[in-house]
């Protein structure tokens, strides 16, 4: 036996061979581990609304193609639902769609005096990885509901995924699970 060698029957392992396969097995998972990608993740809170109810979507005439894109995936979420969208309805929603670069974060002022405080991070930005395959991004939808007759806020809920870039098909994901959360808090 040599020194630095392992012999086994079948052939000869050194640790050189052994140091480059667990290095190769820690690459492999840390690239996977570092891809752009996070899959989205709704916060909410409030009561909801059950399925039978009435919505209306406020409308922006002036808004960018994907707030308006946004709100015909909710009104289409909300019908597939059982939940009618018509003018002057004892529900109101109204919406916001966001995407901007992940390493942005979004910080409250902190509360003391000090040089030192940490912000009170609403959005902590990304923190980038070598491995990373893009620029990530992040898309922050959101969606918040109030009755008609008494301005009460039944739902406000958010829903935040990262990726290298998002197209209708991530909008209209994000309306789904949103509209989802909403019949979810009512307990339907």
């Amino acid at each position: 036996m040599n020194a630095g060698r392992v012999e086994v029957r079948s052939g000869a392992v050194t640790v050189a061979g052994l140091a480059r396969a667990v290095l190769a097995g820690v690459l492999c998972n840390a690239l996977a581990a570092c891809a752009v990608g996070a899959p989205g993740v709704v916060s909410s809170t409030g009561s909801g609304i059950a399925a039978g109810a009435a919505i209306e979507l406020v409308s922006n005439a002036d808004q960018p193609a994907r707030n308006a894109d946004f709100h015909d995936a909710l009104g289409r979420a909300f019908v597939r639902r059982s939940i009618e969208v018509r003018a002057n309805s004892p529900y109101i929603a109204d919406y916001a769609l966001a995407t901007h670069r992940a390493n942005v974060g979004l910080a409250a002022k902190p509360s003391g005096t000090g040089e030192g405080d940490e912000p009170d991070w609403q959005e902590e930005p990304r923190k980038g990885s070598l491995f990373d395959e893009c620029k990530a991004y992040r898309m922050r939808a959101t969606l918040t509901v109030f009755r008609r007759s008494s301005g009460e806020m039944v739902y406000r809920g958010t829903r935040e995924a990262e990726a290298c870039s998002f197209g209708k098909d991530d909008i209209v994901a994000a309306a789904d699970e949103l509209v989802a959360d909403v019949m979810a808090r009512a307990g339907a």
